[in-house]
């Protein structure tokens, strides 16, 4: 790691890093970041993409001992079962939206970040209805000019390259199915995936 970089976080604020981890109490407010400035761009971005774990914690555990990611992202139901990640692996950064299920929990059901310089839009897709067709949630990604829209709610895994965004549904961690993304120099891969 290079010691001093200037990681933005919410407008206008930012921290100057100097520690080879990122501190848990920043995570929370990161709206901007470039993880290169850790592995001096020789290691891609690796992002867990996870959604509809509905209780299925253990399939959580071992989706993130398999896939050693840097950035766990939850798309919703069962937004509860981030307490328990986010208490057993501090070390990564995560970042979720509620679903249909997670009335009454905090958290947000949209979600637009950027990280490593390539826009993000997340959302569990029932605000959308997805679950009668994918037109509106897509339509929804082109107007805010993301580069990768991530949803959940049909537990049915899918990946698209549209015209200028990749839109990618993980399908259930409780079917033991999640996407994984990867970015590096600018450039996006991902795989859909199903443990073992």
């Amino acid at each position: 790691m290079v010691e001093g970089h200037t990681v933005c976080l919410l407008p206008f604020q930012s921290v100057t890093v100097s520690t080879p981890l990122f501190p848990q109490w920043q995570k929370a407010y990161c709206m901007t970041l470039d993880l290169n400035i850790y592995y001096g761009g020789f290691h891609p971005l690796r992002i867990l993409v996870m959604s509809d774990s509905h209780g299925s914690k253990k399939n959580m555990f071992d989706a993130i001992d398999v896939e050693s990611p840097d950035v766990i992202l939850f798309l919703g139901d069962n937004i509860r079962d981030c307490y328990d990640v986010e208490a057993l692996h501090p070390e990564i950064m995560l970042r979720s939206v509620k679903g249909n299920c997670d009335q009454g929990f905090p958290g947000i059901e949209m979600d637009d970040f950027i990280l490593e310089g390539k826009r993000f839009f997340m959302t569990h897709g029932h605000l959308f209805g997805v679950k009668l067709g994918k037109t509106r949630i897509l339509d929804a990604a082109a107007v805010r000019g993301v580069d990768i829209l991530l949803f959940g709610h049909t537990h049915i895994p899918y990946h698209a390259e549209k015209e200028s965004f990749i839109a990618i549904n993980p399908g259930s961690m409780n079917q033991k199915s999640y996407a994984i993304l990867e970015i590096k120099n600018g450039v996006i891969k991902c795989e859909l995936k199903t443990l073992m």
